[in-house]
């Protein structure tokens, strides 16, 4: 399974004819999450793949192993979902709810992929299922793509995609993001590194739901951010001003690299380095759908600032390199709290879909 395949299948499900050609860059909100925290002076070690398809640079984040677990993980984050949301009867089994999302971004057009909570049911809501055969364009994707089911025998990880299309789309303004705390801490949540993630995924809802040590919730909180979210990111322009150029950084040297093949790579906060994949490198997309997006078919190293040192003796060459050390300090204190984990950031504790 190629890692951003089930995404690039729907989008051709659902848009047929849509113009790649068009996309600059196709991410997540993992990869790009990692980006702004970068940016941001938030010191968490990260690496992802790069890939230059056609005119495209995909952005792929590297998946933990799903037999890996961490020990003394505990919380109630993951029953939450279970318990108080629903899926509606046209998708239940399905593992998770994917969606894209499309916007302009420092001169780029990107497309960015997330997994979202759930949505809030609205009484106009759009209950039609779109023609798939007469769509084009991100306007009709971003209502047909949830209509989209992908699924696979998880038991088999080489067994083939099936594509079924069902349900109706909710719109994004219904779209919500949900977070878990323990009322016995007499803490409110921290939203410093909630409004990045919610800016990037455009998510307008957010849920804070407290429980009482043992898994009962009583005080469940539903919550507008929308202009939450407008006014950080009035009060963040400089580290999006970094992003923009941190971004146009990294496609330029994908771009210009002759194996368009590459690894970004940050061990610490004030180092980032790109380097070349190892060997052959990973690819984003399988063969075919590869040329399908690239239109074919229908259906050396340089560091810039402070040295980077090296956290194996096995990695590829590094053509490029940039240490970010003059930025203002706007980190954040953010303990670890298993209880409100998500799939950007979960470590994967064995007990749920993440």
């Amino acid at each position: 399974m190629y890692p951003t395949e089930p995404a690039v299948h729907a989008l051709f499900t659902t848009s047929p004819n849509f113009p790649t050609e068009d996309i600059d860059v196709f991410g997540c909100g993992s990869t790009m999450g990692n980006l702004l925290r970068f940016v941001r002076l938030v010191d968490k070690p990260f690496r992802f793949n790069v890939e230059v398809t056609g005119d495209t640079v995909f952005f792929v984040r590297k998946e933990n192993d799903p037999r890996e677990t961490i020990d003394g993980v505990k919380g109630y984050g993951h029953t939450f979902p279970e318990a108080y949301t629903t899926w509606e009867s046209d998708v239940k089994g399905s593992e998770s709810h994917q969606r894209l999302v499309q916007y302009d971004f420092g001169g780029y057009r990107c497309i960015i992929r997330f997994e979202c909570d759930g949505y809030l049911q609205t009484s106009n809501q759009e209950i039609s299922v779109p023609n798939i055969g007469t769509q084009s364009g991100l306007d009709d994707l971003l209502h047909a793509f949830d209509n989209t089911a992908i699924t696979r025998d998880i038991s088999n990880l080489d067994s083939p995609l099936t594509v079924q299309t069902a349900g109706c789309p909710p719109p994004q303004a219904t779209i919500f993001d949900l977070k878990t705390r323990s009322c016995r801490y007499q803490r409110e949540i921290d939203m410093a590194d909630i409004y990045p993630s919610l800016w990037l995924k455009q998510i307008p809802h957010f849920i804070i739901a407290y429980h009482d040590g043992h898994g009962t919730f009583q005080d469940i909180r539903v919550r507008d951010i929308s202009k939450d979210v407008q006014e950080w990111e009035k009060a963040n322009g400089a580290a999006i001003q970094r992003l923009a150029v941190l971004l146009k950084k990294i496609v330029d040297a994908a771009r210009q690299d002759g194996t368009g093949l590459l690894e970004v790579y940050s061990p610490t906060v004030d180092c980032l380095e790109i380097r070349r994949q190892h060997g052959k490198g990973a690819h984003a997309l399988p063969p075919k759908l590869r040329s399908r997006w690239e239109g074919k078919e229908d259906g050396g190293a340089l560091i810039v600032g402070n040295d980077c040192s090296e956290d194996d003796g096995k990695h590829d060459e590094i053509i490029s390199a940039k240490a970010y050390t003059s930025f203002s300090d706007d980190s954040d204190d953010d303990d670890p709290d298993y209880t409100a984990c998500s799939a950007d950031t979960c470590g994967y504790c064995g007990k749920c879909r993440y």
